[in-house]
């Protein structure tokens, strides 16, 4: 996981700032080059998931 965010870094770095990307991913890697990066920490149990608790309807047996 973190040979591909340090290519997406590396790629960015080359691009001076022409390109943007938006990952959605699950890791939360404690590196330089992934952490200052990361905008938003969505986790379901402090209620600032992606998609919040209330949208998301019970499922019916």
């Amino acid at each position: 996981m973190l040979n591909i965010f340090q290519a997406i870094h590396q790629t960015l770095r080359l691009l001076e700032g022409q390109f943007q990307v938006i990952v959605m991913e699950h890791a939360d890697l404690d590196h330089p080059d992934f952490g200052p990066y990361v905008a938003q920490r969505w986790r379901y149990d402090n209620n600032q998931a992606l998609i919040p608790a209330e949208w998301i309807e019970e499922e019916a047996d």
